[in-house]
């Protein structure tokens, strides 16, 4: 039996000015089970398979990079299988695959990561697509991914059912049970070692859940049993700090028509850095190196790194519900209670800063493109970036959305370019290494530019 090791992570919530703990239980320990497994007869009945379930031993009916296109889960003898669930709709699972390939090669016969096309039928994904992003994946990074893919197995989806990717199942390849599902995070070298050599493994457990956020608030995702179905809030609104666990990160309005024309009810966005609601309400256009966090509780607003488990902690959501108002009003209202929330206030200014003025050279012409498909394609941690046909300008617009330094555009040029930048894109003298070598001329000037403030009201 797996022994649950509980985190205490928690999740704040405020509704109106009333601060709430919310703590789920989100971890699941995880012990090997040196029992010989015999897998079960398929179900005919599908039922949703749980940690601590057996998984029947699921046929493969189309499968790439596989000696054969048909083979049951259970023909790969691995102590510890993975089932990563993807679609090419989803730029962060493909992103990852030279990470699971390179886990694979690591562990070798140890481990098996399975690539699971989920839900192939509904989101039209075939074969010659599969491919297709593996070539690419190639050109683009060099990476070969040579890990299996499963098309189109439904029976996977019936048994592992998900809202949001990536989605992992780890499976104890010797007992056929289901140990965790997970987000990509927790799919790492030091827990699959932890597991293989059969410790505890305390690990986020991903629960997806089907929440109509259109016709549905926060609140009523909280506090569920609570509410009767015929009592709704006239006017609310909820801060959450910390993940809430399987709806992903959305954001959206309700909206009615009416004969004054489109009014709305209501507006949320879930698991997001709180900058990009302060983003939305203020309508700030400016790039992220514009814009001065001068408020001691800077932390709040310091970049979130994705790839660990303190991003859970560090996302918020936001849910308003209002009588139909008009979109300025909306906002107004949200700008409100940030305020109140949060005691910041936010504030346009010109600002002295150092930029990069990028300007035309004549060595530009040595990286013009002679056609093709427009691609930007970089990898997971920015270090390379792969651009074929792209215009200069849209380029350098591209680029200033990481550089730490404003990047002023006086090259004046659109014409299409292709380059591998091989750098950091948030280290500037890698920036200006780069654009230099694909022809620009780069200038450090320090000037007076149009920033935005956010600071202590």
């Amino acid at each position: 039996m797996n022994k649950i090791l509980k985190q205490g992570m928690g999740l704040f919530l405020v509704i109106g000015m009333t601060l709430v703990k919310y703590s789920p239980t989100n971890a699941q320990g995880i012990a090997k089970v040196n029992t010989p497994y015999v897998p079960e007869l398929k179900q005919s009945d599908f039922k949703e398979l749980n940690i601590g379930d057996k998984v029947p031993d699921v046929i493969f009916k189309n499968l790439l990079n596989y000696p054969t296109s048909t083979a049951s889960l259970f023909d790969f003898k691995a102590k510890l299988i993975i089932l990563d669930f993807w679609s090419s709709s989803c730029l962060s699972c493909i992103k990852l695959f030279p990470h699971m390939q390179s886990l694979q090669d690591e562990f070798k016969n140890d481990l098996q990561i399975i690539l699971v096309n989920g839900k192939t039928k509904i989101y039209k994904d075939t074969e010659a697509k599969a491919k297709g992003i593996l070539e690419r994946l190639k050109k683009n990074t060099g990476s070969s991914i040579t890990l299996p893919i499963t098309m189109d197995c439904e029976d996977l989806d019936e048994y592992f059912p998900w809202e949001t990717i990536p989605h992992e199942v780890w499976i104890d390849g010797t007992t056929g049970k289901v140990l965790a599902i997970t987000g990509s995070i927790e799919v790492k070298s030091s827990n699959i070692k932890a597991i293989l050599e059969g410790k505890n493994v305390p690990m986020h457990i991903k629960k997806d859940v089907s929440f109509d956020l259109q016709t549905q608030s926060l609140s009523e995702l909280d506090y569920k049993d609570n509410f009767f179905n015929e009592v709704k809030p006239l006017s609310s609104f909820i801060f959450i700090k910390g993940l809430i666990n399987g709806i992903g990160s959305r954001s959206g309005v309700r909206q009615l028509e009416t004969s004054r024309g489109t009014l709305y009810t209501g507006s949320y966005v879930t698991n997001v850095p709180l900058f990009d609601i302060f983003e939305t309400a203020y309508r700030i256009k400016y790039p992220y190196n514009q814009i001065i966090i001068e408020t001691k509780e800077a932390a709040r607003f310091r970049e979130i790194n994705y790839k660990d488990t303190s991003s859970y902690s560090s996302v918020y959501s936001y849910d308003i519900i209002v009588p139909p108002s008009t979109m300025n009003e909306i906002l107004s209202q949200i700008r409100s209670n940030l305020e109140g929330t949060f005691h910041i206030t936010v504030k346009e200014e010109k600002r002295k800063m150092k930029c990069l003025v990028v300007k035309f050279n004549a060595r530009l012409k040595n990286s013009f493109s002679i056609g093709g498909d427009l691609n930007w394609d970089s990898e997971t941690d920015l270090t390379k970036v792969y651009v074929e046909n792209y215009p200069a300008n849209i380029l350098l617009k591209e680029l200033n959305r990481y550089c730490p330094y404003p990047i002023i555009d006086e090259a004046g040029i659109a014409t299409p370019i292709n380059t591998i930048i091989s750098s950091d894109l948030k280290n500037v003298s890698n920036i200006i290494a780069s654009l230099r070598l694909i022809g620009f001329d780069v200038i450090e000037e320090e000037r007076l530019m149009n920033a935005i403030i956010i600071c202590d009201k």
